[in-house]
Order: structure tokens, then sequence, then C-alpha cells
């Protein structure tokens, strides 16, 4: 999308995470600063370092402008549904914005749009469903992070100049396991569809009939219960 003419442009949170995610998507990581995006659009580095407090709240600014664009997801679908649909175009904004998840390390979106959209519908989703508080807490913490593992991984089991060139001698069953079973055909996507799919089976209320619900009591916990 065509940003606007420079003498157009507002400093406002929108025009800055605009600007911002533009420079990463063309120059990488490195190119991102207040004078780079001040340059853009017609204003003091300055006036850009003041309007976002430091280089972390122009990162949030951008990762909340994103979230903005997540979908809402239709309250009567089940569980484990409408998780799905939220982690997955969660997962999609990531890894087509993953320099911004590269600098902010991995970092939680917490912005109130993060909160409107995705935060709030997945706690009421939750509790909806008969989950605890913390089973909320520790469910979508295992889900975010996936999702964020997922969006800064690129193509990480498939064959690269590295794997062609090891030798058999030294790592033979790195040269066998590569041989056999890499699948060129399965994006990323894939993967991660994959994946998501299993952790949320394995906290799905709804699978209780097939396999306990998980329980986040930690083996320690478990320990000092025994012994009291």
């Amino acid at each position: 999308m065509a940003r606007p003419a420079k003498s157009q442009l507002k400093l406002t949170d929108e025009a800055i995470a605009r600007t911002a995610l533009d420079v990463l998507a063309r120059d990488g990581l490195t190119a991102l600063s207040f004078r780079r995006v001040g340059a853009e659009l017609g204003a003091s580095h300055m006036a850009v370092h003041r309007h976002c407090g430091s280089f972390e709240g122009m990162l949030h600014l951008c990762a909340d402008y994103l979230a903005e664009q997540l979908p809402e997801v239709d309250p009567k679908l089940p569980w484990s549904t409408a998780t799905e649909v939220r982690y997955t175009a969660l997962y999609e904004t990531m890894a087509a914005h993953w320099e911004l998840v590269a600098l902010l390390r991995g970092r939680p979106w917490r912005g109130p749009n993060m909160m409107r959209r995705f935060s709030e519908p997945v706690v009421v989703a939750g509790l909806a469903a008969g989950f605890t508080s913390q089973q909320i807490v520790e469910c979508n913490r295992e889900l975010y992070v996936f999702a964020v593992g997922c969006a800064l991984t690129r193509d990480m089991f498939g064959p690269t100049e590295e794997i062609e060139a090891l030798s058999e001698a030294d790592f033979p069953a790195m040269v066998q396991l590569y041989d056999i079973h890499i699948q060129p055909d399965q994006s990323d996507k894939d993967r991660f569809l994959r994946g998501i799919r299993t952790l949320i089976s394995s906290w799905d209320p709804q699978a209780a009939g097939q396999k306990p619900w998980r329980s986040r009591t930690n083996s320690s916990d478990r320990s000092s219960h025994k012994g009291s």
C-alpha cells in the first residue's frame, strides 16, 4: 500500500507504526531508528522519540497497529475451533512481520488493540469453556510462545547447503534422517497448524472423555501435597 506524501502525514501512532513497519520490511532490522522514521515522515527524530517515549515504545505501537487487524472470532464457536482461528491469525501476522517480533524479543503484545481484539476474547472464551483462571494463563502462555517461535522459524527442517554438505562418515544419523524423512512440500504454516492443533487438543475440555484434561499443578506441588 502506497504511503501518503510527506506533506500530508501527521505524527500519529498509526503514521509512525506504518512507516516503521515499512522500513523493517524494506531494509531489515538494523535500519529502524527514530531518525529514519522521522526522515520518512518529514519530522525530526526527537519528535518521533517524544511521541513514542522509547524505541521499545515505537515497537509496541507497531505491534498494536497490527493487532487491530486481527479478526473478531464468533463467540459461539467451540473453544478449540475459536482458539485455532485466533492463534493462526496471530501467527500469520507475526510471520509476515517477523522483523518486529525479533526486535521485541518475544515480549507479549499488550497494547489496547491487542487486549480488545485478542486477550479479552481469549479470557472470555476460556471461562465459558470451564477453564480455571490458572489454566487460561498457562494454556495461552504455551500457545503464544509456540506462535512466536513458529513465526521466527524459517524452513528450519528443510534441505539447506549446510545439511547437504554433511559428511555421512561424521554425521551418519543426520544424513540418513534428512535423506529419508524430509518433506520439502510441507510449508512453515503446515508445521504450525499441526503443532498448534496438538497443543489445543491437549487442553481441550471437550476431549476429557478420551484423555485427562491437563492439570497445571506441577510435580513439586503434588509431591508436597503427598507428604503433608
